[in-house]
């Protein structure tokens, strides 16, 4: 029996194509959601047309605070090992438990992996930034998973020697699942949810270090407003990006700039489509950073620090806040554009299957 334990929308859709894989392979799995997102998870689901029904460790919630998360953490780990007997009732020696990427859900699914006797795979696995507070908390979940996972499946050789000191096996996948979910959402027939009419660039940010930060978050916003005035903006707003505006009083400066739209989180066939059709896009989103390499999207990354190399030295600036290196980026479009990449290497999520059906 394989279980995919899964918190976030972010993890759904990376594990997206891993579940349709085991789906087609007709491979015994069940798929565990922990309750840490509740906004769009169903339609996630329907967009990459999984089959299989979702078991609900609790019903979702939007857990995006702090004060919230802390008391979700404790309440969900002690719930699956209340249950265990009946979550994993399949479950034997050979049997796997899955987990992705750096939240609170990995995490908890690791432990709980631990505490019930399975095999361990962490997907995503031999990220680091090397500072335990940028990002915070993930780079210390990434750390905490390796040396509880049996297996780390790393989207690249570079995530592979980051793993050397753990005892933990590396298996090369070349790329993040990302890339699967990507080709995916663009060879679907789909309707985004607004098909701007104008050039236009999109806006993703919701990072800990960045919106708990008000200095840090008002300098963000000032780049914005500058370089709106070059070009229309889409800010997709993340609940707890929204939250953290309305708690500053700065929405709105944000409404009353007729050159930034606001629209809510959207399904992921929709932000794609927004994204593909965008002229550039700002983020401090790593999975947004995997993405936009692979679709050839210029970016300008709303960080001091990534983990990811992904459209470094190639489509995407590393800004650090800077308004001079936002306007460069800005002016250099035409460069950046030049400079992506087609890649056409094996599905990620195969190698992954393929590695647990063999074992």
């Amino acid at each position: 029996m394989i279980t995919c334990i899964i918190g976030t929308r972010a993890q759904l859709i990376k594990m997206a194509p891993v579940i349709r894989e085991l789906e087609a392979r007709e491979l015994k799995f069940q798929i565990l959601l922990t309750g840490q997102h509740k906004e769009t998870i169903n339609t996630i689901l329907n967009d990459f047309d999984i089959k299989t029904e979702p078991i609900e460790l609790e019903k979702p919630k939007e857990v995006s605070s702090v004060f919230r998360m802390m008391f979700w953490f404790p309440r969900a780990f002690v719930k699956m090992i209340k249950h265990r007997k009946k979550l994993f009732e399949d479950n034997s020696e050979s049997s796997w438990i899955l987990v992705h990427g750096d939240t609170l859900s990995t995490l908890l699914g690791a432990l709980v992996g631990k505490f019930t006797s399975n095999r361990i795979a962490h997907i995503e696995s031999g990220l680091r930034s090397f500072s335990f507070f940028s990002p915070f908390p993930e780079e210390i979940t990434r750390v905490l998973t390796f040396r509880l996972s049996d297996v780390g499946f790393c989207p690249g050789k570079w995530a592979v020697k980051n793993l050397k000191k753990y005892h933990i096996k590396a298996v090369d996948t070349q790329l993040n699942t990302i890339v699967d979910a990507v080709n995916y959402a663009i060879s679907k027939k789909f309707e985004c949810q607004k098909q701007e009419e104008h050039e236009y660039a999109v806006v993703s940010i919701h990072r800990f270090e960045n919106i708990y930060r008000k200095k840090r978050f008002r300098s963000i916003l000032d780049i914005l407003n500058l370089i709106s005035k070059k070009i229309k903006l889409v800010f997709v707003l993340h609940p707890t990006t929204k939250k953290r505006l309305n708690k500053y009083g700065w929405m709105n400066d944000l409404e009353s700039n007729s050159n930034i739209t606001l629209e809510p989180r959207m399904g992921y066939m929709g932000f794609i489509r927004l994204l593909s059709n965008s002229k550039f896009v700002i983020t401090d989103g790593g999975s947004n950073q995997e993405e936009l390499a692979y679709l050839g999207i210029p970016t300008l990354i709303m960080r001091d620090a990534t983990e990811r190399p992904e459209g470094l030295g190639e489509t995407a600036i590393m800004n650090g806040f800077d308004k001079k290196i936002a306007e460069k980026f800005v002016a250099d479009l035409e460069g950046l554009e030049d400079n992506a990449k087609k890649r056409t290497l094996r599905s990620p999520s195969k190698i992954i299957v393929d590695f647990l059906i063999d074992t």
